[in-house]
């Protein structure tokens, strides 16, 4: 298929582009041209988008995510207690009575959500969770959600030997058979739209064995690692580095609880992270945190040691799948820790969402910027609509006021998958009136009736 978007203000994301009106040409799945004007007698074009008064950008990307998770939206912010007691009073119970079609609807679910709020690609931590329903059908219906709605998505998959319930854990063979089976089924299906790694939840979750015995398998088939770390306490980085697997394809989410030694060996092992500020904010109260502000990563001290950091949400933790509350976030604790204004402008935290979480998912070379050569996956947004007004600076219009609302048209892999705000691959209506009625009665089923209204 052929793709002319026209009269159009594109950013790039490129280093040293600035915004320009032009005109984008799709071939199949890739970025053709780039250019002010395209002259269409040259080429066979199937469909022309007119986006006057619109803005074409690279879809957003969203680093840690939990896609699982949508069913417990609404009243995860209602359960009292801090991220630890979250996780075993209510995520794990809730978890454990999921079934078949509670995987599906709720990945399916997340997709939908991510792709109305313009993001293209998402990771998928798939860890605290029964390993049997993980191979049974748990990884089975996040690829298939992944296949039916369009986006692109890395399934992390995160077995572990201690820490989690009993049900939870397996010894370090299952674990190899699991991640490696994994990787031989899914990774690079759906045209390239899905790949697989490594996730263990985290330091405390797999031991040291565990996590050589995964080295040698990302090793192995040239993927990555995704991981939870330094999320409550120091030492972790240490700990990463002790037990091998500190390096350019570990990315970990969170990375709090970070002194500035660990910092620099984070930088020297080529490592990336991804930062989730809504929550680590909002779940500041945990008994391992002493005052306000320690909920809040070092992440300009990261930056200006040229570690790569982009932006995530965290699935349930996040409340939503909208990117632009994140990069506000962001913005807002690391000048509340330096009292400075000017540290993260605007394109900073867009190429966070953009090109610098691509790098997070050793995804930049084909993903995260518009470029002629680079897979289509862009997204049309109405910067006209009355909340961008008045139009004084694109890129901070654009964080400051945007939202996942103000995007029009969603194309991933050169398909159209949302346009006009109407998803294109699925049943938005089917799954949404479906997905309500499985995770009330997945909460039911679960103990948590009480936070029904």
């Amino acid at each position: 298929m052929s793709l002319l978007i026209e009269n159009a203000e594109i950013l790039t994301m490129e280093p040293g582009m600035k915004p320009f009106k032009g005109c984008l040409l799709i071939e199949d799945n890739k970025i053709k041209k780039i250019s002010k004007n395209i002259n269409k007698k040259y080429y066979s074009i199937d469909k022309i988008i007119d986006a006057e008064g619109k803005l074409v950008m690279p879809g957003l990307i969203n680093g840690h995510n939990h896609f699982e998770q949508s069913f417990i939206l609404g009243t995860t912010r209602l359960f009292p207690g801090g991220t630890s007691s979250w996780i075993k009073e209510f995520k794990i119970p809730i978890t454990k009575a999921m079934d078949r079609d509670d995987y599906y609807y709720s990945n399916i679910l997340t997709a939908i959500q991510l792709i109305k709020n313009g993001v293209t690609t998402s990771m998928n931590s798939i860890c605290q969770q029964s390993p049997d329903k993980i191979m049974e059908y748990g990884i089975k219906e996040a690829a298939r959600a992944v296949e039916e709605s369009g986006i692109r998505s890395i399934l992390a998959i995160g077995p572990a030997d201690k820490f989690e319930p009993e049900e939870f854990l397996v010894d370090s063979s299952r674990a190899s058979d699991i991640i490696e089976t994994s990787i031989q089924e899914w990774n690079h299906e759906a045209n390239d739209r899905i790949r697989v790694w490594a996730g263990p939840a985290g330091i405390f979750s797999a031991t040291e064995e565990l996590w050589r015995v995964i080295k040698d398998i990302v090793d192995k088939y040239n993927v990555g690692i995704h991981t939870h770390i330094a999320s409550f306490e120091k030492g972790e980085i240490l700990k990463a580095r002790k037990y091998g697997f500190l390096g350019p394809n570990l990315t970990g989410a969170h990375c709090v609880w970070l002194s500035p030694e660990e910092i620099k060996i984070m930088a020297e092992s080529g490592m990336k992270v991804v930062h989730n500020p809504v929550y680590k904010l909002s779940y500041s109260i945990d008994s391992e945190v002493k005052k306000f502000g320690d909920g809040i990563a070092p992440i300009l001290e990261l930056v200006e040691n040229n570690v790569t950091v982009g932006l995530g949400q965290d699935g349930g933790m996040g409340d939503t799948q909208d990117l632009f509350k994140e990069m506000r976030c962001l913005a807002f604790t690391q000048e509340y820790r330096a009292q400075d204004k000017t540290i993260f402008p605007p394109n900073k935290l867009l190429k966070m969402v953009t090109i610098e979480n691509a790098k997070t998912m050793l995804w930049e070379e084909e993903i995260g910027s518009l470029k002629e050569g680079k897979k289509a996956d862009l997204i049309i947004i109405n910067n006209s609509n009355t909340n961008f007004y008045p139009k004084t600076h694109l890129l901070s219009n654009l964080v400051y006021q945007g939202g996942g609302y103000d995007v029009e048209t969603v194309i991933i892999n050169g398909k159209i998958v949302m346009e006009d705000r109407q998803i294109k691959t699925v049943n938005e209506k089917d799954i949404l009136r479906k997905s309500n009625i499985k995770a009330n009665n997945l909460l039911k089923r679960a103990g948590f009736e009480e936070y029904l209204l």
